[in-house]
């Protein structure tokens, strides 16, 4: 009964009906089979087909990778997928790809003769290979705090409030390097394979960063000796002009390249630097630019932190940002985080240096490689140190800053009962056709607690509609250090001496 097969089969796969009977109608042949759409059918299709009884069907099976935990970290972790070339599960890309050659098991074999009944002729020869088991790839992802990050960047773009279009983020141990979250949003289940982008957000994606770079600005000026946090300035619009190719504050707007303001255009008067750093001011970035701190030596800082460049951690695929370093309005924009671009990778690892002792840690995402024994370690992950851009009398003083910014000035709203967080929020706006636009921003924040002995770090970045309640945004990303406090314990930590 063809025409009953193909009305199942082409339901079931979801093929056109008239080519499905095409197919089973054709003459001479033994054997047909239905294309793409035939292959790859999951345990659910073939029941639904078996169950209606029809004759002269059969199935092949094929090796499919189980993501038990779906959207789960699943383009750090990538996919597998059957190769019908290689008969063998390969990675497509992710984890599964750049560690192929440790997760890739060897098909055995049986060869031996037999007669037409399928029985093995006696007295022949059987030949036989053993199949081997890939080894295991073991992550430092810790399930409670990466689920508690995937709902975090979901509710962003949930909340009626908020409506981030994307959002990505990660949880990394301060002192070590070990990432113990990271996602992006929206992801996807590596089941079903609706995958619309192989980007791994936080690795590939480059963007302006926006005032979480003020930090390594300050603490450039620290380290250099030229920063006093109580001297004032005047935090009215910044006129940018330039003298020896090094950017100046001109007096008017008049000879001036442009115009830099504090968000808002909010003009608070003389303030303090200390007070400037608090409400990420702008035009503080700019007086310390073009008159404490040498942009050149900010520019090398810059590099120290290993912006523009690799991270190479773990084989994972990264792209390394764009450096605009030409005129002397870029040489003021970037100590804000405007112009030149960088991940969310480089951003983690220039964290570490100012919330430890000033020593600076490579991220890493692989705990161990454990060979199919279960036995022998083929490979251990460990903290590498990439260097010390700064003294630890200098990281102290930028955690103190940091404290400020969350207890009184732009980031009260990551100010929590729970435990005592240092950090930094950027809000940058978007390239757009090639101009800025005007409403559309990245928002991103990076903490770190508890404050007095930084633990963890956790960075996040959404893009949004300028305008939205930050607020609400907030409240989620607060819930993530909450979980991340009570799963490892976390308490301020205070000297007992009087």
């Amino acid at each position: 009964d063809k025409e009953k097969t193909a009305r199942v089969i082409a339901d079931v796969i979801k093929e056109d009906y008239d080519k499905v009977l095409k197919i089973l109608q054709q003459e001479n042949l033994s054997q047909v089979e239905f294309g793409i759409k035939g292959k790859k059918l999951s345990l659910e299709q073939r029941q639904e087909i078996e169950k209606h009884n029809l004759p002269g069907l059969g199935f092949k099976p094929i090796l499919t990778r189980h993501y038990p935990n779906k959207n789960f970290a699943s383009s750090l972790i990538g996919i597998s997928l059957y190769d019908e070339e290689l008969h063998n599960l390969t990675g497509r890309f992710g984890i599964e790809l750049t560690f192929e050659k440790y997760l890739q098991g060897k098909n055995g074999f049986r060869r031996y003769q037999q007669d037409k009944d399928g029985y093995i002729l006696p007295q022949v020869e059987v030949i036989e290979e053993k199949s081997s088991d890939g080894a295991t790839v073991k992550l430092t992802i810790d399930r409670t705090i990466q689920e508690s990050l995937e709902i975090a960047l979901k509710n962003l773009a949930d909340n009626e409030n908020v409506k981030a279009k994307e959002a990505w983020g990660a949880v990394m141990e301060a002192k070590t390097g070990r990432i113990v979250a990271w996602s992006d949003y929206p992801n996807f289940d590596p089941n079903i394979l609706d995958i619309k982008s192989y980007e791994n957000k936080g690795s590939q994606f480059t963007y302006e960063p926006g005032s979480t770079m003020k930090t390594f600005t300050v603490a450039a000026a620290i380290e250099e000796g030229v920063y006093n946090g109580k001297e004032s300035f005047y935090s009215g619009p910044f006129y940018v002009g330039s003298e020896n190719g090094k950017p100046i504050r001109l007096n008017s707007s008049q000879n001036s390249t442009a115009t830099i303001t504090n968000a808002m255009n909010i003009n608070y008067g003389d303030i303090t630097y200390d007070y400037g750093f608090d409400v990420s001011s702008n035009v503080m970035i700019g007086e310390l630019l073009s008159k404490k701190l040498d942009p050149e030596i900010f520019h090398d800082y810059l590099y120290k932190l290993g912006f523009f460049k690799a991270v190479d951690t773990d084989n994972i695929p990264e792209n390394t940002g764009v450096d605009l370093w030409n005129y002397p309005l870029e040489k003021i924009t970037n100590g804000f985080g405007q112009g030149s671009t960088v991940t969310m990778l480089q951003l983690l690892q220039a964290y570490s240096s100012v919330v430890t002792d000033g020593t600076m840690v490579k991220p890493y995402f692989v705990e161990e490689i454990i060979a199919a024994d279960g036995e022998e370690v083929l490979y251990e992950g460990s903290t590498k140190t990439i260097g010390k851009p700064f003294k630890e009398s200098t990281a102290l003083q930028v955690r103190d800053m940091l404290r400020s910014v969350v207890k009184s000035g732009s980031a009260m709203r990551f100010d929590i009962d729970e435990i005592e967080v240092i950090g930094k929020t950027g809000t940058a706006q978007m390239v757009v056709d090639g101009a800025y636009s005007p409403n559309q921003y990245i928002f991103s924040s990076a903490l770190s607690f508890p404050y007095n002995d930084p633990e963890y770090i956790v960075y996040y970045a959404y893009k949004a509609n300028y305008g939205h309640n930050i607020n609400e945004s907030a409240k989620h990303i607060n819930e993530l250090v909450k979980k991340v406090v009570s799963t490892y314990g976390l308490r301020d930590k205070y000297d007992d001496k009087v």
